[in-house]
């Protein structure tokens, strides 16, 4: 590897021993050779970092840092950004795959165009290799975007779909990451650990204020397992229940983000993102499978609310942040004439 890699791959990674070679495989195997391959690993319990030496032994591109405590993805993604030697960053999860050309389709098209951030494509997988979706972007091959666009066009309510506001299938200009990691700093007085549920869409959140351009690729480059026994796709009552307690810390942040001056002095951004934010608290307030962790997490102020049944008080929460207020109108009347047998 020549002293300056042309791109950063950055994995974080927790109990990932299942997927973590196949995952190392596809970097090695990039077409583009000048690379770093950054492993953090966040204090897990399994054989991930025994399995992560073992390849480092072998080539020296791959970086093993090793969390002293568990500090949740963002944080160890950060990490990884801030030893980042080269000038953009690719980010793949632990048990996800690169395609064989990711890094060098990236760099080609970044270099060519001058973006800070590139878009790509990604198929989702089962563990057992099965194919379930094929997701593309929205926006046509070779688009680009600028200044406030980009934030619009990845937070796009109507395009609600997740693939836009993720870190993986994508390449950063590293320098707009540790822009976004100070403001992030200032903002809130340090980077929250222990977030490991949406907290991608909180780090885009604040990456994307700084990008100046970006630019949308049809090329599938990414590989994403849907891992069951994944962080964010844990369904034990102590993992939702952390899970969810991650979404209302990130929408205390993300209303923290929305009071600085970068965003409240820039008219078209502050109203898109102020669109963003309602978008995450409609999600928040209307998840009828939590009512009870949602009420317990707000602590209603109003005496009158703290009276309503737990699905009442969840409605009358999400209303002022709902674009379509006739349907929790609805909602609300069919519960009531139901006498709450009716919960949809």
């Amino acid at each position: 590897m020549e002293n300056v890699p042309d791109i950063s791959i950055v994995i974080p990674a927790y109990n990932a021993e299942r997927f973590i070679a196949n995952t190392l495989e596809s970097c090695l195997q990039q077409s583009l050779q000048n690379i770093e391959i950054i492993v953090v690993d966040d204090c897990g319990v399994d054989k991930t970092r025994e399995i992560v030496q073992q390849y480092a032994r072998s080539d020296s591109r791959i970086r093993i840092l090793n969390n002293s405590q568990n500090l949740g993805t963002l944080a160890t993604r950060i990490k990884g950004i801030q030893v980042a030697l080269a000038e953009g960053v690719v980010f793949l999860d632990a048990d996800d795959k690169l395609e064989k050309n990711a890094c060098e389709r990236f760099l080609e098209e970044a270099r060519r165009t001058g973006v800070d951030i590139v878009y790509g494509n990604r198929i989702t997988y089962e563990p057992n290799g099965q194919k379930i979706t094929k997701t593309f972007a929205h926006l046509p091959h070779g688009s680009i975007l600028e200044g406030e666009q980009i934030f619009y066009e990845v937070f796009n309510p109507k395009t609600w779909a997740g693939i836009r506001w993720t870190q993986q299938t994508k390449w950063f200009k590293t320098s707009i990451l540790l822009q976004a990691i100070n403001f992030m700093e200032e903002a809130l007085g340090k980077i929250p650990h222990g977030l490991s549920v949406f907290e991608d869409a909180f780090f885009t959140a604040c990456i994307l204020p700084f990008a100046r351009k970006a630019l949308n690729i049809e090329d599938i480059l990414y590989f994403y397992t849907y891992n069951i026994e994944s962080s964010s796709k844990n369904k034990s009552n102590e993992q939702v229940k952390k899970g969810f307690q991650n979404f209302f810390l990130i929408i205390t942040y993300l209303e923290q983000i929305a009071t600085q001056p970068l965003i409240t002095n820039n008219l078209i951004l502050n109203v898109y993102y102020q669109q963003f934010l309602r978008k995450v608290k409609y999600e928040f307030y209307s998840d009828q499978r939590h009512l009870e962790e949602i009420i317990y997490l707000l602590k209603p102020s109003s005496r009158f609310i703290s009276l309503l049944p737990p699905y009442l008080q969840a409605m009358a929460y999400c209303f002022p942040y709902s674009s379509k207020k006739l349907r929790i109108l609805l909602r609300i009347f069919f519960y009531v004439v139901s006498f709450g047998r009716i919960q949809k």
